[in-house]
């Protein structure tokens, strides 16, 4: 089955704004090049500002998602080249939309056959409608790989009963987790000219030596969280 993707869509995730998502879609584009065969274009439903574009402004725009000429733009763009692969950033108040539209079209069954392949990051808020939120929705994907994201700076205020009927009803899905940084750590992530594959490379110099450690430390706690999915593919994170 793996053979038959050759490309994929990102979507993050979440119902509720400000709890890691946009960061970890950041981190996940700046893991892979601005050029060549990985490269994303990026959809920012953060209309009309945009916040993740401006991080990636060659390869992504911004899209008015809560008019049917964004939906259909955006749908659209996907199923006419699909030999790429894309990335959404999706705004918390969008997320009953997208996915009721994504069904309603039944994008899964015509992305698959085009070879996309879908993997969905909801980001887990702290209280019990989150998880409500992401049971529904896991329970509406058919193709779709979904990861359930846990944010330690969100799960150590979280007021849900960790072994409530709800909580151990999403014991199924396969979480992965967003560490705490720094604030000093944070404030490199979130300048515009950082870029996780430069440092990688060797190329983001200057850092001082606890934010390198730290930065490093982060990446080894990604990629300790990798495993192929349902269709054989390991994604960074």
């Amino acid at each position: 089955m793996t053979d038959q993707i050759h490309s994929h869509l990102y979507v993050f995730c979440s119902d509720r704004p400000r709890n890691g998502k946009t960061l970890l879609a950041r981190l996940f584009c700046g893991y892979f090049p601005n050029t060549g065969p990985k490269q994303f274009h990026i959809f920012d439903t953060d209309f009309p500002e945009g916040n993740i574009c401006s991080y990636f402004p060659q390869n992504s725009e911004v899209i008015d998602f809560g008019k049917t000429t964004g939906r259909v733009k955006l749908f659209d763009t996907i199923v006419g080249d699909p030999e790429r692969s894309y990335v959404i950033d999706l705004q918390a108040e969008y997320l009953d939309v997208f996915f009721e539209t994504y069904r309603n079209i039944e994008f899964d069954l015509e992305a698959r056959a085009s070879g996309i392949g879908t993997v969905v990051y909801y980001m887990q808020d702290r209280d019990s409608k989150s998880l409500q939120a992401a049971h529904d929705l896991e329970e509406k994907l058919n193709f779709a790989t979904f990861f359930l994201v846990k944010n330690d700076a969100i799960e150590k205020r979280a007021n849900y009963n960790p072994t409530s009927d709800l909580a151990l009803s999403l014991d199924h899905i396969r979480s992965v987790r967003l560490p705490i940084v720094t604030d000093d750590l944070l404030n490199v992530l979130e300048h515009r000219e950082f870029s996780l594959f430069e440092f990688m490379a060797g190329r983001q110099t200057g850092l001082p030596y606890d934010i390198y450690l730290e930065m490093w430390n982060l990446l080894d706690f990604f990629y300790g969280q990798r495993a192929p999915d349902k269709e054989g593919f390991t994604h960074f994170i």
